[in-house]
């Protein structure tokens, strides 16, 4: 990296991704998922999950509908196609939102077709026009249409536990058992099981029961009588 590159790249992270120290936290939503629904037939593939209990936030978003292009000071930046994710409320009550900010030209040294290397932090002007701030003391207006929508964000789960399919071999089923999730300090826990099904066609492990109606080495077909519960 040039010496020029070095000195640009400090000063474009205070101007797109500094926090407002008044900014107040923005506390997301818990929403749980089971699957499957009880006491119905349900078949799965082997390596695929048969119970699974998600625990997902739930986030404010804007859905950005296509990639726009931007000049930013001397520069240029472009905010991809995607979600922008709701992370704190002004003093106003009005929500910000964090997007993905990509910068190239001038003295960047980055092509427009680089990966985004900062955020844009968006709040809205009115109902229909939302805006970022350029760090140059100038707010830009998103040239994307935007809805405003509530969804989680399904690739960063919150906590999960599982029990996968792991196929038969002769009368036992062997099952998986795996739990996992965003926190850092959690680490993702794994189990190995086995069941002889020609002592019982009812197979239990913590909280989950369900009854084995047909098994291959490729396919379980099975009903559920009870989920697991968290332990997260």
């Amino acid at each position: 990296m040039s010496k020029k590159n070095y000195f640009l790249f400090p000063v474009l992270s205070l101007l797109f991704s500094c926090a407002s120290s008044s900014l107040i936290p923005y506390i997301p939503d818990e929403t749980i998922l089971r699957y499957p629904e009880l006491d119905q037939r349900v078949s799965t593939v082997i390596g695929s999950p048969l119970v699974t209990y998600k625990i997902e936030k739930e986030y404010d978003l804007l859905v950005l509908n296509e990639r726009s292009d931007y000049r930013i000071c001397l520069y240029r930046g472009y905010i991809p196609r995607g979600v922008a994710v709701a992370d704190g409320y002004l003093q106003n009550g009005s929500l910000r939102y964090n997007a993905p900010l990509g910068t190239y030209g001038g003295l960047t040294g980055r092509d427009s077709n680089d990966p985004p290397n900062y955020r844009a932090l968006i709040t809205a002007k009115s109902d229909s026009v939302f805006v970022f701030s350029d760090g140059c003391g100038e707010n830009i207006e998103l040239t994307t249409s935007v809805l405003r929508t509530r969804d989680s964000l399904s690739e960063d789960p919150e906590f999960v536990q599982e029990l996968i399919y792991s196929g038969r071999i002769g009368d036992n089923i062997k099952l998986l058992y795996r739990e996992y999730g965003g926190n850092v300090l959690r680490q993702a826990f794994t189990q190995e099981l086995q069941y002889d099904i020609s002592l019982s066609n009812i197979l239990r492990f913590r909280e989950v029961e369900l009854e084995v109606i047909e098994a291959t080495n490729q396919e379980l077909v099975f009903r559920l009588f009870s989920h697991f519960n968290s332990i997260r």
